[in-house]
């Protein structure tokens, strides 16, 4: 067994909660993030740095996977481009703040202003665009880039389908890398 990078609960009857954090770059020599022996697990909404999370965590009672982490979006109102933070089951901003987190903006077709800023309390980052119509914004946050269009102001789609048993429907967001995805 590894010891968990981010976390290593060692009681056969405690618990483990961790929620509204930012967990990344925290694996052990195992590639394990968290590894609890603890008789509960609750690690929903949290940041993983980035929208499709390989979650390494070991708990005595089988792989765990959590049911709800935090996705990063960015969407474009105006001149006015916002990033933030939504879960992935709701679809919905996070309730809760999580540790600020650097956002860095670029554009192949006009200027951000700032181009590098943080997230609030509320979780949110903005940025004032100035330039073509035909805009490409991109911002990123710790391993995760997306990047709007005109055609699309928004990164978080308006329909997300679960699968049933082994059928599931992925629905790539803004041609951005959906990834990797393993059905179990």
């Amino acid at each position: 067994d590894g010891f968990g990078g981010a976390v290593y609960v060692n009681q056969g009857k405690g618990s483990l909660k961790i929620n509204n954090c930012v967990l990344i770059n925290n694996n052990d020599e195992m590639n394990i993030q968290i590894q609890s022996k603890g008789e509960s697990l609750n690690i929903e909404n949290n940041w993983w740095g980035s929208n499709n999370p390989d979650f390494f965590i070991q708990w005595d009672h089988g792989r765990f996977i959590p049911v709800n982490w935090l996705l990063m979006n960015l969407s474009k109102e105006g001149n006015n481009v916002i990033v933030n933070f939504i879960t992935v089951r709701q679809r919905t901003p996070v309730n809760g703040s999580i540790p600020e987190r650097n956002i860095i903006f670029t554009s192949k077709t006009g200027t951000l202003n700032p181009n590098t800023t943080t997230t609030n309390i509320n979780n949110i980052g903005t940025a004032e665009y100035t330039g073509a119509e035909d805009y490409i914004i991109s911002a990123q946050i710790d391993d995760q880039i997306l990047t709007i269009k005109p055609n699309n102001e928004n990164t978080n789609p308006n329909e997300l389908y679960y699968g049933e048993e082994d059928n599931i429907l992925l629905i790539p967001i803004n041609d951005n890398n959906i990834g990797n995805v393993t059905v179990i």
